[in-house]
């Protein structure tokens, strides 16, 4: 059984994810979405960030009806619904995840959280995948190598201690060019 502390900690994690992915994500070309619908969008960015999960959710349902080839939307919703944590909510939003990524494996935040929600349901082989996914998408992710290695720990102990060591390894920013004076 779950502890309270680690429960908490968990939705702390996932609000922290959650606002990190949703700030980081966009209305994209492709799905044609207007000016109308970025700003509902950006509001229920903005209630996320007050807790209103059930507020936020209902507006991305509305705007996912209307624009229902927008992703990044689905992923909004089905993080709404999982932060909002009513009965049944984090299995609902499993399976909205793991339908978004059928259609759109290339998505990071969908089989991010898809692995994320695998991971605690306890279905390891399926976080692997996701995560390893992600990786796959973007090498430099230090929580899918971290989570890579919680859900390798049970089959592998050498390649969890692997990821394990990936994800603190530092990312080297060379590519960078600082200001200078003139």
């Amino acid at each position: 059984m779950t502890s309270p502390h680690r429960l908490i900690a968990t939705v702390t994690l996932l609000n922290i994810v959650g606002l990190f992915l949703l700030v980081s994500s966009g209305c994209g070309k492709s799905s044609d979405i207007d000016e109308q619908s970025v700003r509902e969008n950006n509001r229920a960015v903005g209630l996320m960030g007050q807790y209103e999960y059930d507020e936020a959710a209902g507006i991305w349902q509305s705007l996912v009806t209307a624009h229902p080839l927008w992703t990044d939307g689905q992923v909004n919703l089905a993080l709404a619904i999982l932060n909002r944590q009513k009965d049944g909510d984090e299995i609902a939003a499993r399976q909205m995840l793991q339908d978004i990524t059928k259609k759109a494996k290339s998505n990071v935040r969908a089989q991010y959280l898809a692995g994320f929600l695998a991971l605690r349901a306890g279905d390891d082989n399926e976080a692997r995948t996701r995560f390893a996914t992600v990786i796959e998408l973007d090498p430099d992710d230090a929580y899918a190598w971290y989570h890579l290695g919680l859900s390798t720990e049970s089959l592998d102990q050498d390649k969890a201690y692997q990821a394990y060591c990936t994800a603190v390894e530092p990312v080297s920013y060379t590519h960078l060019t600082l200001p200078t004076k003139a």
